[in-house]
């Protein structure tokens, strides 16, 4: 006899495994029941692994819909063996709430077009203020996210605040996993997916093939904005950056706007369009420590610390505007040679780098900062 809901359990171990063996995704296929009953259903799986005695701690949470059915996150999924028992559990409930359907590894969604072509755009960088605490801590040093958990929820939940949408797709990515969710709040799930993997996000799909808001969260404490849309839009795409970069200057070490491809998770390719001056992204990547005074270029909008004004030349020709907690948004006059064309003006970017001169990250400020 068939059960009501099976359990597809080489479709659970894949999807576990894609995850790097730890939070995962079940889907239940279904056309039955709703939200509510689905999470009741949780809720009565939950308690009954609360009574194993093998010491899994698996529990299953962020219950929601999707176009298929509904999904839910599993976190603490150490092993394999844990994962399928719990799904094993959740489809006897399932069964006794009246649903039917599949039980298995929640697919991943694919990107839409929109965010996979090479079409350059004005992008968002933020390297937000690392946790001094988190270098004593073994696990988050492992997982690589080192913004303290305060800050964390106020940087998820700009994100989700930033990008969303009425009626948009909301795709969240946990590392590089991606899946199509309904959530009318995904800060919480975004601030779980970071903490556990590294790297996360969020976007909000409009139209796949023309626009979409696309954030993104890695290692350290980087941040990514885009808003994906046509190049002629580029006066918009600045001023909805520009209010994503400024949004929490107390949590900023330094941001600015910055040609990119569209997609982007990580800063590790700010110099694959435009060469920074004399150094490359790795010399940023493994010299955090040294942004609270100095910046890898010079660009026509970003945020600074008041010690970056200090140590640059000659910034009388710029607009600087106080943000608070010694952050200041410093702006180019004019911003159509920035952003209004696949790259700055040469010119105008030579110009810029003469005026941040003494704030720009060079090879010789490394050495003279090197312990010992």
């Amino acid at each position: 006899m068939t059960e009501p809901v099976q359990v597809q359990r080489p479709s659970i171990a894949r999807v576990w495994r894609q995850l790097g063996g730890a939070d995962c995704w079940l889907q239940l296929r279904t056309s039955d029941g709703d939200l509510a009953r689905f999470t009741d259903a949780v809720d009565r799986a939950n308690a009954g692994s609360a009574d194993r005695t093998d010491g899994s701690e698996v529990v299953g949470a962020f219950a929601t819909g999707t176009s298929r059915g509904f999904v839910v996150q599993l976190i603490r999924a150490d092993t394999s063996a844990a994962v399928q028992d719990w799904a094993a559990n959740l489809a006897v409930e399932l069964a006794a709430a009246g649903f039917t359907g599949k039980l298995g590894g929640a697919p991943e969604a694919a990107a839409p077009r929109c965010l996979t072509t090479a079409v350059p755009l004005p992008t968002g960088y933020v390297a937000y203020a690392l946790d001094p605490t988190a270098a004593d801590d073994p696990v988050r040093k492992k997982v690589g996210w080192l913004v303290s958990p305060a800050a964390t929820e106020r940087i998820a939940e700009l994100l989700d605040r930033w990008a969303r949408r009425p009626g948009a797709e909301l795709l969240l990515r946990q590392n590089l996993y991606l899946l199509s969710v309904q959530l009318p709040d995904a800060a919480a799930q975004l601030v779980n997916a970071v903490t556990e993997t590294g790297m996360a996000g969020l976007d909000f799909v409009v139209d796949k093939d023309r626009y979409a808001l696309h954030t993104a969260l890695s290692f350290g404490g980087d941040g990514v904005f885009q808003v994906v849309s046509s190049p002629d839009d580029w006066q918009r795409q600045v001023e909805l950056l520009t209010a994503a970069i400024t949004a929490l200057p107390a949590d900023t070490e330094q941001a600015y706007l910055r040609v990119g491809y569209p997609n982007r998770i990580s800063h590790d390719q700010i110099d694959a369009l435009q060469p920074l001056p004399g150094i490359d992204e790795a010399d940023v990547r493994y010299h955090k420590d040294l942004l609270d005074r100095y910046l890898p270029d010079a660009h026509g909008v970003q945020v600074v610390r008041t010690a970056h004004l200090t140590n640059a030349h000659d910034l009388s020709g710029w607009q600087v505007t106080d943000l608070g907690h010694g952050r200041h948004l410093v702006r180019a006059a004019d911003l159509a040679p920035w952003y209004g064309q696949p790259l700055p003006h040469p010119d105008v970017l030579a110009r810029a780098r003469a005026d941040f001169a003494g704030a720009l990250l060079t090879r010789q400020l490394i050495a003279d900062h090197r312990p010992g």
